[in-house]
Formats: C-alpha cells, structure tokens, sequence
C-alpha cells in the first residue's frame, strides 16, 4: 500500500501543530518527524505531544528522520540510544540515518569498514525495539549512488538495514526508475520532490508539471507493480505553503490511486 506523506522539514518554520493541521487539511496521511527541529533527541516531553496530536489528527508517524551521522560520534551506540527513545516516543516505525561523511570513491577501507561496523551495531540496536534503519541515496555519503548503495547494504546484511529512494534529477528517469527497482528489496520509504537542472542552477518544480507527473506515474507504478508499502513523503516544495501543499498532495494521492 502507498501513502501520501511530508517531511516535517519541508515546514522548519512551523511548529509540529501547525504541520499536523496541514497534513489533515491537506489529505496526507503520514509524517517523517525531523530531529533537527520538531522532534529533537533531548525533548521527550515535546516528541509525546507530537505523538498525542498525531493519534488524535489520524496521522500516522512513518518515520524519525534523523541527523545521526555514522563516523561522528566518540560513543556511537550511546549516541545513538538517544534517537532510538525518540523514535519510540514517536512510534516510529523506521529511523533515517547518515552514512558517513564522505562520497564512498573518497574514503578508504578502514573508514568504509568503520562505518558497515558501526550500522550493524546500530541495526541490532534497533532491531531490538523492532525499528527499521534507512538510509538515503545521498552525495557526502558512503551511499552516494545507486552501486556504492547496494554494495553498502550489502556489506551490512541486516534484515532491518535498507534505503530510502529520491530521484536524481541529474540522472534520466529510465535510470531513476532502475534505481528503484533495485532498491525493492530492501526500500523503506520515497522521498517525492521534482527538481530539475537548468544553466542556471537547479529549480523545484510542481510534482503536478507534466514531466514530473509522467515521472512520478511511472515511480507509483514500479511500487504498486511489486505490491510495495511505503509512505511518498514530500521532501521539498516549490512554495512551501499549505495551499500549494494542498494542490501537491491532490496531485500525488490521484498518481497513487491511478498509477
């Protein structure tokens, strides 16, 4: 099943009430929590309340959208407890993380082996409070493609330990599209945007754009084909305000209906 979500970043303006009201008026049925923000890892007491006022609202928690950077912390496993309380407070039931610092091609073994041991601690952490970890295909990361990803999530080998998918607008849609069918296995959630590059630098574009909608058409069609659950969390707008959300979320609940 598919569902139409935001990031609480989209939003970093607003406080966690005013984004469950905006989710609720706008037909999105599940929330990423950032813990750069609206759910940091040291407010307990704030991340209950976001978890009150989601049960009451019907909005499902689909994830902690971490800032745990693997390679950073002197204590890694205590560092990372602290998310896991978080995330559970929330009842979230997937945690996204950081791996790394560095593009995989920059880094050498010992910093690659460092970071696969340390996801696998990280893994068993979670596994244990039953939490799946994600991560995203992302620049400044070991996971900085779709091959140094899956060799990654390969080298970790923990049945809780996936990717997150968002679209490379550098990259064509037919090589977008089998990123996602390689990431199947193991998807945990897509991150929904439309970003295109022009001479003058990148520009956010409706999902609602006709190529963007093509495009998306064709990522809902991989995910229902394969009888995939997973929440399409809008990530970035091109008007970060609740009517244009509003018209983003008509746009993509119609793509997951009749795709």
């Amino acid at each position: 099943m598919l569902r139409a979500g935001l990031t609480s970043v989209t939003f970093r303006n607003l406080d966690f009430y005013e984004i469950i009201k905006y989710c609720k008026e706008c037909n999105i049925s599940a929330i990423e929590w950032g813990s750069d923000v609206h759910a940091p890892i040291d407010d307990e007491e704030n991340a209950l309340k976001i978890k009150t006022e989601c049960d009451k609202a019907e909005i499902i928690v689909s994830s902690y959208g971490t800032y745990y950077k693997c390679g950073k912390y002197e204590d890694s496993e205590r560092e990372f407890l602290k998310y896991i309380k978080i995330a559970k407070i929330l009842g979230a039931p997937t945690m996204r993380i950081w791996v790394g610092e560095k593009n995989y091609e920059e880094a050498n073994t010992q910093y690659i082996e460092k970071i696969v041991s340390e996801l696998k601690m990280i893994c068993d952490l979670a596994k244990k409070e039953n939490i799946q970890i994600g991560c995203e295909l992302h620049g400044g990361t070991l996971c900085n493609n779709r091959e140094n990803s899956l060799e990654i999530v390969k080298r970790v080998d923990k049945d809780n330990f996936g990717m997150y998918f968002q679209y490379d607008w550098n990259f064509s849609v037919d090589d977008n599209c089998k990123t996602l069918e390689s990431f199947l296995p193991m998807l945990k959630n897509v991150h929904v945007f439309n970003i295109v590059r022009e001479d003058s630098g990148i520009k956010r574009l409706s999902v609602g754009e006709e190529k963007g909608k093509e495009m998306w058409k064709r990522f809902a069609g991989i995910l229902k084909a394969n009888k995939v659950d997973a929440t399409l969390l809008f990530e970035f707008l091109a008007d970060p305000t609740k009517d244009y959300l509003k018209n983003e979320a008509m746009v993509l609940n119609d793509i997951i209906k009749n795709s």
